[in-house]
């Protein structure tokens, strides 16, 4: 019997933070998708939606690949799974998971 595989979009601007996961999520069969940044996390939400298990976000992340990390980037990640679930009228489970970056949250 084949194990079921979860796939977890993981959206952090620290590769390091994902990397030091990625050995105890394969444990779990746990595949780890990680983007620096959200616009490239979008393309995958739109690709791969039906495939997600979970979403993991950072607080206080890139906005695209040229851009800084955004104090609001939570807010706009918010609203834009918002729009992707009613659009695929489908929830997926997401989570912040953050140092304490964020102000006013």
């Amino acid at each position: 019997m084949e194990a079921t595989i979860y796939k977890v979009l993981w959206v952090d601007d620290q590769e390091e933070i994902v990397a030091g996961y990625q050995f105890q999520a394969g444990l779990r069969n746990i595949q780890l998708i990680h983007k620096a940044d959200w616009a490239s996390a979008k393309e995958i939400l739109e690709e791969e939606f039906d495939e997600l298990s979970a979403i993991i976000l950072d607080a206080h992340c890139k906005l695209d690949a040229k851009s800084p990390a955004f104090e609001f980037f939570l807010g706009q990640a918010a609203a834009d799974l918002q729009v992707a679930f009613g659009k695929k009228q489908k929830l997926i489970p997401w989570y912040v998971l953050s140092n304490g970056t964020m102000n006013n949250f």
